[in-house]
């Protein structure tokens, strides 16, 4: 989704922010941040916007999350 590469390069989100780009043009965000709630919401409320790669406690807490919502809708 490069389209948001200038929203995401134009905003502070976190003080310990670094951005580059992957080969293929990807903006990558590295930040340090305790895995709390409100940043587990925070990630996903972008949807398919953001892809997490790492750390794999974020992603396994992401499938969890996400997961457990879709059986809501079962």
């Amino acid at each position: 989704h490069k389209g948001f590469n200038v929203y995401f390069e134009n905003r502070s989100f976190h003080q310990t922010q670094k951005f580059s780009k992957d080969a293929n043009g990807n903006l990558l965000i590295e930040m340090r941040v305790p895995l709390v709630d409100d940043f587990i919401s925070w990630i996903m409320s972008w949807g398919e916007v953001i892809t997490v790669i790492k750390p794999i406690e974020l992603i396994k807490r992401l499938n969890l999350e996400l997961n457990n919502t879709l059986k809501n809708y079962e």
